[in-house]
């Protein structure tokens, strides 16, 4: 079982004495790794900031002031100590972006580039698990996990809250529930209006989620909105209202 403890946030002055690897992901991301000299003691770092790895290449043999994160990992055989480059100074400044006020060296948390790893990271996974669960092919991870990725760069409004929609719609304790009315007798759809009106549902979707496919649109609503398919292609207009006033999207 491997522990991980709260990393600590220095500031080292660090003689870079050379690139050891340069690692490109599918995603976009670049992994930097290069060794370095701290009061004559030799550790590795790396980085995944792409508006360091330039400073750091052309610095070979000479000292960065560095703000670096430093993590700890215990397993039952060993202790790994990761040292990860997050910000450069010169002159006291960054090399991008601010200082956040009332800290001590400067810049803490993700790098725009570490956040971009992480999304993609996590648009993989889900289609992985959708995969896994053979709600879509193999063949369809790549595709689905890029248009989940642009979701979660373009999604609009955020929806409601579980918790605030429950208590928007529930019914006060004191409140005397009402009889309801008897149901109307609805004529039942021919089976072309049935499939119009379950296009028109996943197309409602796609046009409000940003997703470039139908399967993606239909994938969205029985994965994330936990509609089961059973009510998209019997209820595709219930299915509809319920979505626009969880969402705020307008039919």
């Amino acid at each position: 079982m491997t522990e991980e403890k709260k990393p600590n946030i220095e500031r080292w002055q660090i003689k870079v004495l050379g690139i050891t690897d340069k690692k490109p992901f599918e995603s976009g991301a670049v992994k930097l790794t290069f060794q370095g000299e701290v009061k004559e003691h030799k550790y590795e770092f790396f980085t995944f900031s792409k508006r360091l790895i330039p400073t750091i290449e052309s610095s070979v043999d000479k000292v960065i002031n560095a703000q670096v994160e430093i993590s700890t990992r215990e397993t039952e055989r060993a202790t790994y100590i990761d040292r990860k480059v997050t910000e450069i100074f010169v002159d006291g400044q960054p090399l991008g972006g601010q200082k956040q006020g009332g800290q001590s060296g400067g810049w803490r948390g993700k790098s725009p580039e570490e956040l971009e790893l992480s999304r993609r990271s996590y648009a993989l996974s889900y289609a992985k698990d959708l995969a896994m669960a053979d709600k879509i092919k193999v063949s369809e991870i790549q595709r689905l996990a890029q248009e989940f990725n642009d979701w979660l760069i373009s999604t609009p409004s955020p929806a409601k809250s579980t918790a605030t929609a429950v208590k928007e719609t529930a019914v006060p304790a004191k409140e005397t529930p009402k009889a309801k009315p008897a149901p109307t007798k609805q004529e039942t759809p021919s089976a072309d209006q049935a499939k119009h009106q379950v296009a028109e549902l996943l197309q409602w979707v796609a046009d409000n989620m940003k997703f470039k496919s139908i399967p993606t649109a239909r994938n969205w609503l029985v994965n994330v909105s936990k509609i089961e398919n059973a009510r998209i292609d019997n209820e595709p207009q219930e299915v509809m209202k319920e979505i626009a006033e969880l969402q705020g999207w307008s039919v």
